[in-house]
């Protein structure tokens, strides 16, 4: 999987590998939108790839869809 956050990457883990928890971290300024790609592949069918967050106050957990916006223009 690779991820960024804005021009930063946080995660580039890029090969086969069995289960495995990759992280990273960076300072967001509150309010502000931030563009985020995530990019994951699949080999035999069995990809899993979940986007979690946390904070100082908010515990680890799934990104709601409340802080997810799409500017996806089909």
């Amino acid at each position: 999987a690779r991820l960024w956050v804005g021009d930063q990457q946080l995660v580039d883990r890029w090969y086969t590998s069995s289960v495995v928890e990759k992280s990273g971290s960076i300072d967001l300024e509150a309010g502000k939108k931030y563009p985020i790609k995530l990019e994951y592949s699949e080999v035999d069918g069995q990809a899993i790839c979940q986007l979690l967050w946390s904070s100082e106050k908010i515990a680890r957990d799934f990104v709601p869809k409340s802080q997810l916006y799409s500017n996806y223009v089909p």
